[in-house]
């Protein structure tokens, strides 16, 4: 796999060594920490929208590293970058449904409300930044 490929060909210390269980409770603690943090962000807002952009990206990070715990690292943060990409390029798309669903809370905190460019470094912000919890929480 490309990803495989690219972590060893720069040694980059590319899986979890840790067995799945334990990987993904404490991924779901780390998550759980995330979520409140975000809301927190929404309800105080310091810096405006942008923190809590960032730890929405660092959550998907979680998220797939939930999903895929023996992949390398680097195929958890392309995923996690993808995923924020698509899903901020999606907020162009303008149809009464999804409208409609983006004026509901879940749907506004999953989906956003408007693109803004500037969220896309929040979340390569909030990818590296969960990257960097997975390594620090979760030793190899």
């Amino acid at each position: 796999m490309l990803a495989d490929e690219l972590s060893e060909s720069f040694g980059i210390v590319t899986r979890l060594s840790n067995t799945p269980k334990l990987v993904r409770t404490r991924l779901a603690f780390l998550a759980i920490i995330t979520v409140i943090l975000g809301l927190l962000s929404r309800l105080y807002p310091i810096a405006g929208n942008y923190p809590g952009d960032a730890l929405w990206a660092t959550l998907v990070y979680f998220l797939w590293t939930f999903l895929l715990p023996r992949r390398p690292y680097l195929l958890h943060l392309l995923l996690a970058a993808t995923t924020a990409v698509c899903v901020e390029f999606a907020q162009l798309y303008q149809a009464p449904w999804i409208d409609s669903l983006r004026q509901t809370l879940p749907g506004r905190l999953v989906l956003g409300s408007g693109f803004d460019p500037k969220d896309l470094v929040a979340y390569a912000i909030g990818c590296f930044l969960g990257s960097l919890c997975v390594r620090v929480v979760i030793p190899k």
